[in-house]
């Protein structure tokens, strides 16, 4: 974070007064200085407890939204609409849950990502690179375990889609390390 004139870094445990810093009088708001990736390391343990997490869920859950014996874009044109419409809705779990199936869907066809703007070109998707991103990351990050979304309380839909590649990337392996220790332990 660059310094800006007229405001002062404050390390994040110290207390001050809003009267003076260095005898000066404020007359600013104050800025605190927080390291660049503060948020990040904060967020991904949230993020990380979400596939922790075991209990009960208050939603039902709901079975697979699409017929394998419907042409491919008819189940996805479905799978999108409500998706767009959970989304509206501001419904956390079940945007997940239908992004988790868009992107189940997307995977059956034999070259995703052509398959996918083929399909945008047709229907006239905006902001087709959110979607395809969103939902193929779910896809493969509940790939194992879907009924886990139900137990989540910090991921979102937004969030997956728009996290940097590394931090997914490290998301991604620390569930599979998740996967790899409870198959070790079932195994003993």
């Amino acid at each position: 974070m660059k310094d800006l004139p007229g405001y002062h870094k404050l390390p994040l445990d110290e207390k001050v007064t809003l009267e003076k810093i260095n005898g000066v009088t404020l007359n600013r708001y104050i800025i605190p200085y927080y390291p660049q990736n503060f948020a990040l390391k904060y967020n991904m343990l949230e993020y990380q407890q979400d596939l922790l997490r075991i209990g009960s869920y208050t939603l039902k859950q709901i079975d697979r939204p699409y017929n394998l014996n419907e042409p491919w874009e008819t189940s996805v044109r479905n799978v999108y609409q409500e998706l767009r419409q959970k989304m509206f809705q501001k419904n956390r779990i079940l945007t997940m849950v239908y992004g988790y199936y868009l992107g189940e869907l997307i995977q059956l066809s034999i070259t995703p990502r052509e398959k996918w703007k083929e399909f945008v070109q047709d229907n006239h998707i905006p902001n087709e690179i959110y979607f395809y991103r969103g939902s193929e990351r779910l896809y493969k990050l509940f790939e194992n375990n879907v009924s886990q979304i139900y137990c989540t309380l910090n991921l979102t839909y937004r969030i997956l889609a728009r996290m940097k590649t590394t931090e997914y990337q490290t998301l991604l392996q620390y569930n599979q390390d998740l996967i790899d220790l409870t198959a070790n332990i079932d195994m003993s």
